[in-house]
């Protein structure tokens, strides 16, 4: 009967166990079922989620602090109302879609590799995002067809929430890439 030493070596993340038999001294390596990367292109991957998860804060913190506080400058309806519908198509493109990215990218890496803080981005991510469709957008659009400046305030208010959900994905993000090595 031949004995089985099971051990967890630092390996690329899509391993998910090796079996070594000693008495045939073999070694077994059993794969997550998933499409492996190689230790280079996982390190890639990694550095560009730490890159793109930066800029989505700093996407986030900017249309937070500066673009939300200016549309409160305004001083009548038919003002934030033309403010808010230019402002609000740049925001898809330079913070919306670079954190569909990250967003994509986080998943991806997720499930291919046996990282549980990836798993815990992914949560960061999706809390925005359902916090983005389910409070942030109605708003905006109400602020975009009526200017009402009290549903601005509770934009404001609300999107603390997204904020401290992107904090908390970034903040895992670099504990993790920096964590690996």
């Amino acid at each position: 009967m031949a004995s089985q030493v099971s051990s967890k070596a630092r390996a690329p993340a899509y391993i998910t166990a090796h079996t070594h038999d000693v008495a045939s001294n073999t070694i077994t390596t059993t794969h997550g079922g998933h499409i492996p990367l190689s230790m280079e292109q996982n390190n890639s991957a990694l550095t560009l989620l730490s890159h793109l998860s930066a800029y989505s804060l700093a996407g986030c913190l900017m249309e937070h602090f500066v673009v939300f506080h200016s549309w409160q400058l305004t001083t009548s309806p038919d003002e934030l109302q033309r403010l808010q519908t230019p402002t609000g198509m740049r925001t898809l493109y330079i913070y919306v879609i670079p954190k569909m990215i990250t967003t994509l990218l986080a998943c991806y890496l997720a499930w291919t590799t046996n990282q549980t803080w990836l798993k815990w981005c992914v949560a960061c991510l999706t809390v925005s995002w359902v916090s983005s469709f389910t409070v942030q957008i109605p708003l905006q659009r109400r602020i975009q067809q009526t200017g009402d400046s009290k549903a601005l305030v509770t934009l404001v208010w609300t999107d603390w929430v997204r904020v401290g959900s992107m904090l908390g994905h970034c903040g895992i993000v670099f504990w993790g890439c920096h964590s690996l090595g």
